[in-house]
């Protein structure tokens, strides 16, 4: 099975912060052997507009073709909303591609059960209530995109109500809670932290 992994790097060959300019390198396993498929230049001009930005990491994202896995030592902002909207899956690792696209690739395409969450990460406040902080959660469970981690338990009949703290807001959460019949609330707790509260509607 072809496995394609993005991988943003500074000179050294390392992963960088996707605030510095850098190369993203595409590296592709066919039968369990990694090449270097493509190289793209990479820097993002944050003195334009919010809309030269984004259409600035919609050619990155075209560019990238058929790579869905993403990988820099820090994704964050703009970004990262743009590739999680595009079903990335995003990684946040500082060792050099050798010692993990195996694993990467490994992790990104297993489906993990929700069974697997752990008790301190999806904590039951009440009857039927549930609250689970999503950044901690993807930064422990890397190459999990919220949509992955939160519609599965969206599902779950016993969960009544579903309180999320989280950097940004979802682009999906509109479209899919109406979809699955729930309703939801946005609360602004601090300058870079939002509660969400999705219920079942009665």
């Amino acid at each position: 099975m072809e496995v394609k992994v993005a991988v943003l790097v500074d000179e050294k060959g390392t992963p960088t912060s996707i605030k510095e300019s850098g190369i993203i390198k595409v590296f592709t396993r066919i039968n369990w052997q990694w090449n270097e498929e493509s190289q793209i230049v990479y820097f993002l001009d944050m003195k334009k507009s919010i809309h030269e930005i984004r259409q600035d990491i919609s050619q990155i994202i075209k560019s990238l073709d058929t790579c869905k896995i993403f990988v820099a030592s820090d994704v964050s902002g703009v970004l990262y909303n743009a590739l999680e909207k595009a079903d990335f899956k995003i990684w946040e690792i500082s060792d050099r591609p050798d010692e993990f696209l195996d694993y990467v690739a490994e992790k990104s395409t297993e489906q993990i059960p929700i069974k697997k969450i752990k008790k301190e990460e999806l904590v039951i406040e009440k009857d039927g209530t549930y609250s689970i902080d999503i950044k901690k959660f993807q930064q422990s469970n890397c190459g999990l995109t919220s949509k992955e981690v939160l519609v599965p338990l969206l599902n779950d009949d016993r969960i009544k109500k579903l309180e999320v703290i989280c950097d940004h807001i979802p682009h999906w959460v509109s479209s899919e809670t109406k979809r699955l019949g729930r309703s939801y609330e946005v609360f602004q707790e601090q300058k870079r932290e939002f509660r969400i509260i999705i219920a079942r509607k009665e």
